[in-house]
């Protein structure tokens, strides 16, 4: 008898651990995402950015959010891309936790942040490729 509890008290314990693990793993995950955005490689920031679009929990808007504040030139602007991608083709609550950033930043002091809102926020321009025709052909 004592056997069974001390093995389903060690059980419960060792489930108790492993979730309080869970949490860890993903934040040290996600950071290392998110180191990865600056990395030398491009083949490392790719895949950096898109385990990252595909993460959308809180805790990754919140380092991306962290990331596009920052002014490390490449891991901001590929943080700022991936949440111009939340923005405009996330989930709803994706879209509503993005957006309350972006509007954060609209009304802050710090010049750069205001831009990366307006441009995270403005419509996409139509693409427009310029073709030269050789004027033989006009005629």
């Amino acid at each position: 008898m004592f056997r069974a509890i001390t093995a389903a008290a060690m059980m419960l314990f060792g489930s108790i651990a492993a979730m309080a693990a869970e949490p860890a793993t993903e934040t040290r995950q996600i950071q290392d995402w998110i180191e990865g955005l600056d990395d030398s490689s491009f083949a490392v920031r790719e895949e950096a950015t898109m385990k990252l679009l595909a993460a959308r929990s809180t805790e990754a808007l919140e380092a991306v959010v962290r990331a596009a504040e920052s002014t490390r030139s490449e891991s901001g602007w590929r943080a700022a891309q991936i949440l111009g991608t939340w923005l405009r083709s996330g989930d709803a609550e994706s879209k509503k936790a993005v957006g309350a950033v972006v509007a954060r930043w609209s009304t802050t002091k710090d010049e750069r942040l205001v831009r990366l809102s307006r441009s995270l926020t403005a419509k996409p321009q139509p693409r427009v490729h310029l073709v030269k025709i050789p004027a033989a052909a006009v005629l």
